[in-house]
């Protein structure tokens, strides 16, 4: 039976929550990418998987001019939880929350799936 590693996976990105008090990107960026290259490492994952996961973990809030695929796909998944959060939290106004649809997801299926979210509280 394999060890359930969710516990162990969780703090990749809280180890900057518990730090430093605060969930910031970049404590996340700074404090992620050792706790992943520890749980990776003892999974077995080749080197490639483990540095392809660490530098999205390392930059997974700032995208740069080109992206790996796998770098694009959770970027737009951390952008529509974190805009669930900021919604449930304070409404955002609907022409601000259509623009940032529209601008700021780097994949197609990203961004209509943010749509088809968000469609029913416009």
């Amino acid at each position: 039976m394999q060890k359930d590693h969710s516990e162990d996976i969780s703090h990749v990105f809280t180890d900057g929550q518990r730090k430093y008090q605060s969930n910031k990107a970049s404590y996340q960026e700074q404090e992620g990418p050792p706790v992943a290259r520890g749980i990776l490492t003892r999974l077995g994952a080749t080197p490639e998987l483990i540095d392809e996961v660490c530098d999205i973990i390392g930059h997974h809030h700032h995208p740069r001019a080109e992206e790996t695929v796998n770098f694009k796909i959770l970027y737009d998944a951390d952008l529509i939880v974190n805009l669930e959060e900021k919604h449930r939290e304070s409404p955002l106004d609907p022409d601000k929350l259509s623009d940032i649809i529209a601008t700021s997801f780097l994949t197609m299926s990203g961004g209509k799936l943010a749509q088809k979210l968000f469609s029913a509280e416009r």
